[in-house]
């Protein structure tokens, strides 16, 4: 798998300088050189020629002037990101289920497709899936590869980011697939591979609540009607914390299925109630089901909600009292629902950590929950498109 500073078309932001500028006009949206020259430290005219060259590459374009300084002088000319020149394909693979999207360079959703399949629980399906829902965003959006960063890709289990190989995932029987060299050489551009919650938590970091937080953890739910689960993306200092296995965050916990939880309600699925047609039929219980309920104050819906929010508080308790983050993203499909999931959340995990541990910690969803994984996706060829590269000191005997 290779980094696109290593092998993009782009030449200049291959350098240290290049990147940090594009870089900076990235986060500030629009900017003036002389603003940069200070940002930096680099000689006004490092800042034009960078400028220059960048502009050449069509990574950022001219909006004109902005507003003089007090002491007066000329007006400076402005300067921000040529989001149209590239885009990025993020994609969450979940059984059954494929969500792709297109995103630019300012991370907006350009396209999503949502495709789902009969699992099979073999590579070729799981390859040939993929490539339907990427597909779907080419036919969908008449961009052409050429205009394709790099490509994402999302799935729950172990995988080994550097590489690219999924170590183990319930997508499918045997581990070790190396997914990444495969969809490299179909399409011809770099493509990224991560955990489902990670590639979350890079993207909260982009269009989420995490924007400008150096340590949080992001908190990926997933439910069906007969499996449940969490995994957990754990940022410490800006980066993914992925443990010396890549096995990190993940807590091996089942969560109560919405067959497991309704069961035990039934009784209360009585006439007159949005759940009473249900009421012997429980395995036809989706979860939107639940989420449209919840809104009109379904009592099942609501009750539904608190026993699992509570499952997960007690489950992230230990994490959140071990790693002490300043912000919580709760995300998933489920976590559209809001307050009904995060409060029974939040008051467990008072009721395990310190009270200094919940005076600090901030509990946030995610804008775009029921894809946040795929925009995550997208968000890892960003992420690396626009770091900044550290440079080693050599070492001196």
């Amino acid at each position: 798998m290779n980094h696109l500073y290593q092998t993009g078309s782009y030449k200049l932001v291959r350098s240290i300088n290049g990147r940090l500028v594009l870089n900076l006009i990235r986060e500030h949206q629009k900017i003036s050189g002389s603003e940069l020259s200070k940002m930096t430290g680099m000689r006004p005219s490092t800042i034009s020629s960078l400028l220059k060259e960048l502009e050449r590459e069509k990574l950022i374009i001219n909006i004109g002037k902005g507003e003089s300084t007090y002491r007066g002088g000329r007006r400076p000319f402005l300067w921000k990101i040529n989001n149209t020149v590239a885009y990025v394909i993020g994609v969450d693979v979940e059984i059954g289920e494929v969500t792709s999207v297109l995103m630019d360079l300012d991370g907006k959703v350009v396209y999503k497709a949502v495709n789902t399949f009969k699992p099979k629980r073999t590579k070729n399906d799981l390859i040939s899936n993929i490539e339907v829902s990427v597909n779907e965003l080419f036919y969908k959006s008449c961009i052409s590869t050429e205009k394709i960063l790099g490509m994402g890709i999302a799935v729950a289990g172990i995988v080994d980011y550097q590489t690219g190989v999924i170590k183990i995932t319930d997508l499918l029987p045997k581990i070790d697939f190396d997914i990444s060299s495969i969809f490299e050489e179909k399409y011809s551009f770099p493509t990224f591979v991560e955990n489902n919650a990670n590639a979350a938590s890079i993207g909260a970091k982009w269009v989420g609540p995490a924007s400008g937080v150096n340590n949080f953890m992001t908190v990926l739910i997933e439910v069906g009607s007969e499996v449940g689960g969490l995994g957990l993306g754990i940022v410490i200092n800006g980066e993914i914390y992925h443990g010396f296995s890549f096995c990190s965050g993940e807590l091996d916990v089942r969560l109560p299925t919405i067959t497991g939880i309704l069961g035990h309600l039934r009784h209360k699925m009585v006439k007159g109630t949005y759940f009473h047609k249900f009421q012997n039929q429980v395995r036809k219980i989706t979860l939107q089901h639940l989420v449209d309920a919840a809104k009109l104050e379904e009592t099942v819906a609501i009750q539904y909600f608190q026993k699992l929010g509570h499952v997960i508080g007690k489950a992230i308790a230990s994490p959140i009292a071990l790693l002490n983050p300043e912000l919580v993203v709760i995300t998933g499909k489920i976590a559209q629902i809001g307050d009904s999931l995060v409060q029974p959340i939040r008051k467990e995990v008072q009721l395990r950590t310190l009270d200094i541990t919940n005076q600090a910690v901030r509990f946030g969803e995610h804008p775009y929950s029921s894809f946040s994984v795929s925009i995550g996706a997208a968000s890892l060829i960003l992420d690396d498109f626009f770091k900044v590269p550290t440079v080693q000191k050599e070492s001196s005997f």
